[in-house]
């Protein structure tokens, strides 16, 4: 009984750290798409600006 204890214990103990490891990924994904969020909304800016500029630039 005492080695089926052992492997229990070693197997709860994997499974724990992966869910941590798990868990921690996950928050670090949603923080980086709120980066990649901002990210595409200053690009979404500047191409509005890039696309307005450049129609002055061909009426000249």
């Amino acid at each position: 009984m005492t080695k089926y204890s052992k492997i229990l214990d070693f197997v709860k103990d994997h499974m724990s750290k992966k869910l941590n490891l798990f868990t921690s990924f996950d928050t670090q994904v949603a923080a980086h798409n709120v980066v990649l969020g901002e990210r595409k909304e200053v690009l979404q800016d500047v191409k509005e600006r890039l696309v307005q500029g450049g129609g002055s630039m061909i009426q000249g």
